[in-house]
């Protein structure tokens, strides 16, 4: 997820390996306060923007059983890959961020999670811890919408490199257009259209209506959702992320598709 993705309410060669019998779970991975700035290693403002804190007994106990409904006993080469990569600490901070220019940062209150190549960090704050009794569900699987963003974002740890491949992107039919990737038979105006209606009903936190529409327009072309039509960084994480958690998505997504993520993602 780039910082400032409206959808997240809410790096990274992949290689092959043979695991063998080795089992790797979340207790592989470590829980840290977030970063401070003191050391100079990021302009202040990151700090005055994110503002880092450590974990409380309870918000560890909510994402550990968050983490577990996804991974536990599950996809251990997965584990081992983000693992190998350098990802292995969960940081914490109050809120997400959004770079302003070259160096400076702006608080971003919305994000709940993110991944940065950066420091090799998966990065925790506020929103995808305070949901409340009543978190928001997927409108077609009613899935718990948090479960698809800890997986959305660690398929980025995953494998950067894969999603920017030949052949993924030949699988999808992403082209180059300009500096980017357009998606083959795709009006690039109906996606603006589509990512404006959303960053609106962003801004008006109808967060029910968002998700709705957002999965209503990947699914009318065949994506599991409009996010997924951005770029192919988060089309290759968000089509992960729902061929591993969703139920129904044999029928909207190409089998081919399915069958290329089982094998070269969710082994």
């Amino acid at each position: 997820m780039k910082p400032g993705n409206i959808l997240t309410i809410l790096i990274f060669l992949s290689t092959s390996h043979s695991w063998g019998s080795t089992q790797f779970t979340f207790k592989d991975f470590k829980f840290s306060p977030g970063k401070t700035c003191e050391t100079g290693w990021i302009d202040s403002s990151f700090c005055e923007a994110t503002m880092p804190k450590p974990w409380t007994e309870s918000e560890y106990q909510a994402m550990s059983t968050l983490i577990a409904t996804v991974y536990e006993g599950k996809l251990p080469h997965f584990l081992a890959q983000i693992l190998e990569n350098g990802f292995d600490t969960f940081y914490r901070y109050s809120f997400s961020f959004q770079r302003r220019d070259q160096n400076k940062y702006e608080r971003l209150d919305f994000v709940g999670l993110w991944v940065w190549g950066v420091d090799k960090s998966i990065n925790i704050a506020d929103g995808i811890l305070n949901s409340g009794d009543s978190p928001l569900l997927d409108p077609y699987s009613k899935i718990d919408i948090r479960v698809f963003s800890v997986f959305h974002e660690m398929v980025h740890a995953f494998s950067m490199k894969l999603a920017e491949s030949k052949e993924f992107l030949d699988l999808i039919g992403w082209v180059p257009e300009g500096t980017g990737h357009i998606i083959r038979g795709i009006a690039p105006e109906e996606m603006v259209l589509a990512m404006t209606q959303m960053k609106k009903l962003s801004n008006e936190k109808k967060y029910e209506e968002l998700l709705k529409l957002n999965r209503e327009f990947g699914i009318k072309h065949g994506f599991p959702s409009a996010y997924s039509m951005t770029i192919p960084q988060e089309c290759f994480a968000d089509l992960a992320a729902y061929i591993y958690l969703d139920p129904k998505v044999d029928e909207y997504l190409k089998p081919e598709w399915i069958a290329w993520f089982r094998k070269n993602v969710l082994n």
